[in-house]
């Protein structure tokens, strides 16, 4: 149970990270700062996880269905059909 939830919380991490910086996920900056959030989250659980060597069944199913949910977004996001670049958005940092 402890690999799994280690592969879950990765998994969340990554997507998380990765849709914090891309300009492919059409969000704004409330959600960005949430996902940038949740990664932080993931990464210090993760280093608990590590130390303890222990999770709960509960948490386990919570972070499954994270992943479950990262992962949606992900294939959501890949599928779109600018995903060529067509019509990309542009995200400008000011």
């Amino acid at each position: 149970m402890l690999t799994m939830a280690l592969v879950c919380l990765m998994l969340v991490a990554v997507t998380c990270f990765l849709g914090t910086f891309s300009p492919y996920y059409d969000d704004n900056l409330p959600q960005r700062v949430g996902m940038a959030v949740i990664f932080f989250f993931c990464v210090s659980k993760m280093k608990s996880l590590n130390e303890t060597q222990y999770v709960e069944t509960d948490l386990l199913i919570m972070y499954f269905g994270m992943m479950v949910y990262a992962v949606g977004t992900v294939y959501k996001v890949a599928r779109r059909p600018n995903w060529n670049g067509v019509e990309r958005r542009k995200v400008q940092l000011r």
